[in-house]
């Protein structure tokens, strides 16, 4: 699923864009205005479509870009904040391999990754 991408936004549009359960969580938040914003509802945000979207996305010279997530792995935490990117989201806990697991037991039964 490909994120919500929007530019120019102030807070109060944001609060038009994000789901409602992640309404609280932007709230609190202390995002500088204007801003480009990236609303991932795939939970939890892992490296790899992180990076895609990242990649592909256009903003205007001095806004802060700002993720939005339910969640995301620890990989893609990393890689937000090493690319000077705001990370507002409810919880980061999860790494790619615990994902890998937890996935492939509830999906097999089996404790190894599917590749």
């Amino acid at each position: 699923m490909e994120p919500v991408v929007a530019s120019g936004l102030t807070k109060s549009r944001l609060f038009e864009l994000v789901p409602g359960d992640l309404v609280g969580v932007c709230e609190v938040a202390d995002i500088p205005e204007p801003f480009t914003v990236a609303i991932f509802r795939k939970s939890p945000l892992r490296l790899g479509p992180l990076q895609r979207a990242l990649r592909r996305l256009r903003k205007p010279a001095g806004e802060v870009t700002v993720l939005v997530a339910y969640d995301l792995t620890i990989e893609a935490l990393n890689f937000a904040k090493s690319r000077s990117v705001m990370v507002v989201a409810k919880r980061q806990f999860w790494t790619e391999a615990e994902y890998d697991e937890i996935h492939t037991i509830i999906a097999t039964g089996k404790k190894r990754p599917i590749r």
